[in-house]
């Protein structure tokens, strides 16, 4: 999805630049809009205890957003369906912190996304788990992303 994600960016990029005159830009003076992506992630010691931890809490996750619209007889179509679709198209991303921070980087770049929301809390991982993952994700990967983007958790 980063060449969708890039193509609704440079729109949005087109239309924030048409606009430059707008009152309402006088509201947001910056010269570039904010432009984000969330992600999923999971940052371990290597990459295959980051892929063991990732898959059954993306799917624990899935599963309680789910439940409800199933009790109703509809999906949430704008979710992949799968982990293995997730992962794919890089909804969700698990590794070292190098392999997270090149993943990452990689999207930045393809996407033109500089604002990144990085869910490192979902489905059934435990605190720990998830404590572990924010530490390596603070100390390892953010400050090496660049100034490229600007990161939330």
């Amino acid at each position: 999805p980063n060449a969708r994600i890039k193509q609704g960016a440079d729109a949005y990029r087109a239309a924030w630049d048409k606009a430059k005159d707008s009152p309402w830009r006088k509201m947001r003076p910056a010269a570039e809009p904010i432009l984000g992506s969330v992600r999923m992630i999971v940052v371990a010691e290597t990459d295959a205890e980051a892929q063991a931890l990732i898959q059954p809490a993306h799917d624990r996750w899935y599963q309680s957003l789910e439940k409800l619209a199933n009790a109703f007889g509809f999906r949430a179509l704008f979710l992949a369906p799968t982990f293995e679709i997730a992962q794919r198209v890089g909804y969700v991303i698990a590794g070292t912190p190098d392999t997270v921070r090149a993943q990452l980087a990689k999207h930045i770049e393809e996407s033109g996304v500089n604002y990144l929301l990085v869910q490192l809390a979902f489905g059934n991982l435990t605190h720990d788990q998830q404590m572990r993952s924010l530490k390596l994700f603070a100390i390892e990967v953010m400050p090496k992303l660049g100034a490229g983007a600007t990161v939330g958790a």
